[in-house]
């Protein structure tokens, strides 16, 4: 993968304005990483992995071409220690089920995007509750916090969902479906009273 290619990604997913933000961000964490080593510090994406900087002693080893035995000068170095999500990754690939793979990160992407969007119509709901009396307006915070809680037990699921991989993906998805569908109908229903 190319720059350019990561870039056009990092805008796409995240939705940003522009390439020239994308590329903003990208050289952000690229000059974050670099400036981290640089200080002796460890930098640690969970799921992705951990980069470091060891040092490595003065060793002797062979030229390639000739076959001479040489020594080889001691220094520091980077080191990159794979996460859960990328050895899983690499390993579902390696196992030719990478299609089905990227098609479900696609999926839990767009449900990720609804349930963001249904987090906010909550907000308006909460919000729009204000302006009723008393009693209508304890019933609506108490669907509120149903709607709220019922929610956060989707968005769990679907945490935990996203860990599945390759053909588990397929039944992972029905499951969610099926979850993300009772959700919508009960905040229609609650909606549709208000």
């Amino acid at each position: 993968m190319t720059k350019d290619r990561l870039v056009r990604q990092m805008k796409e997913q995240a939705e940003l304005p522009s390439m020239a933000a994308a590329e903003q961000v990208y050289e952000a964490i690229v000059e974050s990483v670099a400036e981290a080593l640089a200080g002796g510090e460890e930098v640690g994406i969970r799921g992705f992995g951990t980069f470091s900087v060891v040092s490595r002693a003065e060793r002797t080893g062979r030229n390639p071409r000739t076959g001479e035995i040489m020594t080889i000068p001691g220094g520091r170095k980077v080191k990159f220690a794979p996460g859960s999500e990328l050895k899983s990754a690499t390993a579902v690939l390696a196992g030719g089920s990478g299609a089905e793979w990227l098609k479900g990160k696609e999926y839990f992407r767009g449900m990720e995007r609804q349930l963001e969007d249904l987090k906010e119509k909550l907000e308006d709901y909460r919000a729009k509750s204000e302006t009723l009396g008393n009693d209508a307006k304890a019933l609506y915070k108490e669907n509120a916090k149903r709607l709220s809680e019922v929610m956060e037990e989707v968005r769990y699921k679907f945490t935990l969902l996203k860990s599945g991989s390759g053909g588990a993906i397929e039944e992972l998805k029905k499951g969610a479906d099926g979850a993300f569908a009772e959700l919508k109908a009960a905040f229609q229903r609650a909606w549709g009273k208000f």
